[in-house]
């Protein structure tokens, strides 16, 4: 169900590290495994924008409520957004307290704020 008060409130994108002269090319990577070093490359550089951004989290919400298909919203990748979303209850992240988390065997890092902890 889509949260009509995150709609309203999407005033935060002005304040968006991305639209202040970074090229919005940036955040749409080309899905080409043949370019796969390209593409982790393009991804990497738009999460560092992401991560200085004051409105990340705003950004990533909307994503995964809008169910965003493609590009880099709130320092995650589509795939990041799906499994956050696959991923159930999970623990909150102890910085930000939001639980939009990805999980490998033996890390948790939260797609909010970057933060990464051992299980």
């Amino acid at each position: 169900m889509k949260t009509p008060l995150l709609e309203e409130s999407r005033k935060w994108d002005v304040h968006a590290r991305c639209k202040k002269g970074v090229d919005p090319e940036l955040f749409f990577v080309i899905d080409d495994d043949r370019a796969s070093a390209l593409r982790d490359a393009q991804e990497a550089k738009a999460k560092e924008v992401c991560k200085k951004c004051p409105v990340s989290g705003n950004c990533l919400d909307y994503a995964i409520e809008y169910d965003e298909k493609y590009g880099v919203w709130g320092g995650a990748t589509t795939a990041e957004r799906r499994a956050a979303k696959r991923g159930g209850s999970r623990a909150s992240c102890p910085r930000c307290q939001r639980r939009l988390t990805t999980r490998d065997d033996h890390s948790q890092t939260c797609l909010s704020c970057g933060l990464s902890w051992l299980l």
